[in-house]
């Protein structure tokens, strides 16, 4: 359960977060990205990458929606959050 308050916590920071009414659920899509440092653009030519495709979920709010994306991301990408970005988008 650490590992998703660490991932969790790391979203809402990036992206300021508030809960909404929770008696509705909404449309939403999200994908999950992962983006090379610095370094290894230089030295490994790597690009960013697409780690999870675009999914379309009903949700109460954006928070729901970025705790499901955050449980979805790759395990080989766990360790690498600072390089995770997980886009998301309200209908």
């Amino acid at each position: 359960m650490w590992l998703l308050d660490i991932i969790m916590n790391k979203l809402n920071q990036q992206n300021n977060l508030k809960p909404t009414n929770m008696s509705n659920s909404r449309l939403f899509q999200y994908a999950v990205l992962w983006h090379p440092t610095e370094k290894q653009v230089k030295e490994e030519g790597l690009k960013s990458k697409l780690i999870v495709d675009l999914t379309t979920i009903l949700s109460a709010d954006q928070q729901s929606v970025m705790m499901t994306a955050a449980m979805g991301i790759p395990s080989e990408y766990r360790e690498q959050l600072d390089q995770i970005e997980i886009a998301v988008r309200p209908f």
